[in-house]
C-alpha cells in the first residue's frame, strides 16, 4: 500500500475509486465502504482512501483523541482489506477551509483522479461542512464521476459509528464491540 501524507506529493497515472472519512475504529460499516471501492480494481482503478489525521480533535487541541488502532496496525488492516493507496494528510485550517466544489474539483478529481466516489449516507465535507451527498450527487455528471451512497451497517436497530464503538468500549462491552468491528479486526479487547 502507497502512503502519501502531502496532498502535493499526489502524482498517480492511474485513475482511483476513493471513499473518504476519519476511518477512526474502521468497524464495520467503514470495511463496507472500503469493500465497495476495491471492488472496482477489476475496472482498473487504484482502491484509495482519504483520510485526516488529527480531524477528531478541535484545531486548538493540543492532545489527540484515542483512535482503536495504532498507526502500524491501521496501515496494516487498510491493506488486509484492499486499499492500495491511502492519503492521510494533516485536517489543518486551510484544509478545513476548502470549499466543497473546490474539494470534489481540485483534490478528488484533478489531484486524486476519482473515477467512483463512495460515501455513507451522513458524509459532511468542506468549508463549514457544508458539502454533502447531495452536493456529490449533483457535481458527478459534470465533474465525470459516478457517485455512490451507502446505507450505514447496522447492529439490530442500531448505527454502527465510531461513536457507537467509543460507548462500546467506555462501558466494556467487548462482546458487542468485536461484532460491529467484524471478523478479521486486528485488536482483541477484554480484561
Amino acid at each position: 500500500m502507497r502512503i502519501v501524507n502531502d496532498i502535493n506529493d499526489i502524482n498517480i497515472e492511474q485513475n482511483t475509486a476513493i471513499t473518504i472519512g476519519k476511518f477512526e475504529a474502521l468497524h464495520r460499516g467503514h470495511q463496507k465502504l472500503i469493500e465497495h471501492i476495491v471492488s472496482y480494481k477489476d475496472k482498473g482503478l487504484i482502491p484509495t482512501v482519504l483520510t485526516f489525521r488529527n480531524a477528531s480533535v478541535s484545531l486548538d487541541a493540543k492532545e489527540k483523541k484515542d483512535t482503536f488502532l495504532d498507526e502500524k496496525n491501521r496501515y496494516n488492516f487498510l491493506e488486509k482489506l484492499g486499499i492500495e493507496l491511502l492519503v492521510e494528510v494533516e485536517f489543518t485550517k486551510s484544509f478545513k477551509d476548502i470549499l466543497p466544489e473546490n474539494f470534489v474539483k481540485e483534490i478528488l478529481i484533478d489531484k486524486l483522479r476519482a473515477k467512483e466516489i463512495v460515501t455513507g449516507t451522513n458524509f459532511r465535507f468542506g468549508k463549514n461542512r457544508e458539502g454533502d451527498t447531495a452536493l456529490l450527487a449533483r457535481l458527478a455528471k459534470t465533474c465525470e464521476y459516478n457517485y455512490h451512497v451507502i446505507d450505514m451497517e447496522k447492529y439490530g436497530d442500531t448505527n454502527i459509528s465510531t461513536t457507537y464503538a467509543k460507548e462500546l468500549l467506555k462501558d466494556k462491552d467487548y462482546e458487542t464491540l468485536t461484532k460491529i468491528l467484524g471478523e478479521g479486526y486486528p485488536l482483541e479487547f477484554g480484561d
